[in-house]
């Protein structure tokens, strides 16, 4: 049994919320989680059910690029890393930071956009 399957309950979740998520290790250039529960904070940017979501892992790196956003919320801060939106279960779900204002969002969805265009 893994971690995630130990704590089968699903969290209420939205979309622009942030949340400390179970990444684990990760293979190459992928963000992995870090400390003993192996977290990595989380922007939830689209549920498409109860249990399944896309987020953008943050960090702490700050880095130049199309392909980082810099986020500035109360609670967390960092850089969104673009190219690492990717599909997640729920159950990695730890718990919520806080909901970033629909503003920054919208700028964000903006970029994800312009990247997903860049590949047709």
């Amino acid at each position: 049994m893994t971690t995630f399957q130990k704590n089968p309950k699903i969290l209420s979740y939205h979309e622009r919320e942030i949340w400390w998520v179970r990444l684990g290790k990760n293979t190459g250039w992928e963000e992995s989680g870090a400390g003993k529960d192996l977290l990595r904070p989380i922007l939830v940017i689209r549920k498409f059910q109860k249990e399944l979501f896309w987020g953008i892992p943050l960090t702490q790196t700050i880095r130049s690029g199309n392909y980082f956003y810099t986020l500035s919320a109360q609670k967390c801060s960092g850089q969104l890393i673009l190219p690492q939106l990717r599909a997640l279960d729920s159950v990695r779900l730890v718990r919520k930071i806080e909901r970033i204002d629909q503003e920054q969002f919208k700028e964000i969805c903006k970029l994800i956009r312009r990247l997903l265009e860049a590949i047709t």
